[in-house]
Protein backbone atom coordinates (compact mmCIF):
# COMPACT_ATOMS: atom_id res chain seq x y z
CA UNK A 1 0.00 0.00 0.00
CA UNK A 2 2.68 2.09 0.33
CA UNK A 3 4.06 2.64 -3.43
CA UNK A 4 2.57 4.57 -6.45
CA UNK A 5 0.54 1.19 -8.03
CA UNK A 6 -2.23 1.43 -5.28
CA UNK A 7 -3.45 4.08 -6.03
CA UNK A 8 -3.48 4.10 -10.08
CA UNK A 9 -3.69 0.20 -10.38
CA UNK A 10 -6.00 -0.85 -7.34
CA UNK A 11 -7.92 2.29 -6.49
CA UNK A 12 -8.35 4.05 -9.33
CA UNK A 13 -9.60 1.02 -11.69
CA UNK A 14 -12.82 0.41 -8.65
CA UNK A 15 -14.04 3.60 -10.56
CA UNK A 16 -14.93 1.66 -13.65
CA UNK A 17 -18.89 1.18 -13.44
CA UNK A 18 -19.51 3.69 -11.17
CA UNK A 19 -22.02 7.24 -11.70
CA UNK A 20 -20.24 9.70 -12.69
CA UNK A 21 -19.95 11.71 -9.28
CA UNK A 22 -19.08 8.55 -7.53
CA UNK A 23 -16.15 7.89 -10.19
CA UNK A 24 -14.96 11.24 -10.38
CA UNK A 25 -14.71 11.36 -6.05
CA UNK A 26 -13.04 7.65 -6.40
CA UNK A 27 -10.58 9.17 -9.24
CA UNK A 28 -9.59 12.11 -7.39
CA UNK A 29 -8.58 9.94 -4.29
CA UNK A 30 -6.82 7.93 -6.22
CA UNK A 31 -5.09 10.44 -7.64
CA UNK A 32 -3.46 11.87 -3.95
CA UNK A 33 -2.48 8.49 -3.11
CA UNK A 34 -0.50 7.73 -5.97
CA UNK A 35 1.08 11.50 -5.69
CA UNK A 36 1.71 10.52 -2.13
CA UNK A 37 1.78 7.27 -1.11
CA UNK A 38 3.28 7.09 2.22
CA UNK A 39 2.45 10.12 3.13
CA UNK A 40 -1.41 9.32 2.47
CA UNK A 41 -1.00 5.62 3.75
CA UNK A 42 0.75 6.87 6.82
CA UNK A 43 -1.90 9.41 7.52
CA UNK A 44 -4.54 6.61 7.45
CA UNK A 45 -3.07 4.20 9.61
CA UNK A 46 -2.39 6.97 12.61
CA UNK A 47 -6.20 7.56 12.44
CA UNK A 48 -6.70 3.65 12.70
CA UNK A 49 -4.73 3.33 15.19
CA UNK A 50 -6.26 6.21 17.18
CA UNK A 51 -9.29 5.32 16.49
CA UNK A 52 -8.50 1.64 17.59
CA UNK A 53 -6.84 2.85 20.86
CA UNK A 54 -9.69 5.19 21.95
CA UNK A 55 -12.31 2.43 21.65
CA UNK A 56 -10.16 0.06 23.90
CA UNK A 57 -9.77 2.84 26.16
CA UNK A 58 -12.47 3.23 28.27
CA UNK A 59 -12.96 6.31 29.11
CA UNK A 60 -13.30 7.39 25.54
CA UNK A 61 -14.84 4.20 23.99
CA UNK A 62 -17.89 6.77 22.90
CA UNK A 63 -16.15 9.03 21.24
CA UNK A 64 -13.87 6.87 19.16
CA UNK A 65 -16.95 4.79 18.06
CA UNK A 66 -18.55 7.84 17.06
CA UNK A 67 -15.13 8.89 15.12
CA UNK A 68 -15.04 5.28 13.71
CA UNK A 69 -18.23 6.01 12.54
CA UNK A 70 -17.37 9.04 11.04
CA UNK A 71 -14.22 7.65 9.17
CA UNK A 72 -16.43 4.48 8.09
CA UNK A 73 -18.83 7.26 6.11
CA UNK A 74 -15.53 9.10 4.84
CA UNK A 75 -13.79 6.08 3.45
CA UNK A 76 -16.07 4.18 2.00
Amino acid sequence: MFTKAFGSQTLAVTAQGNPAWIAHSITWAAGIVARHPVWTNAVFATVQLAVGLGIAWRPTTKWALAASIGWALAVW
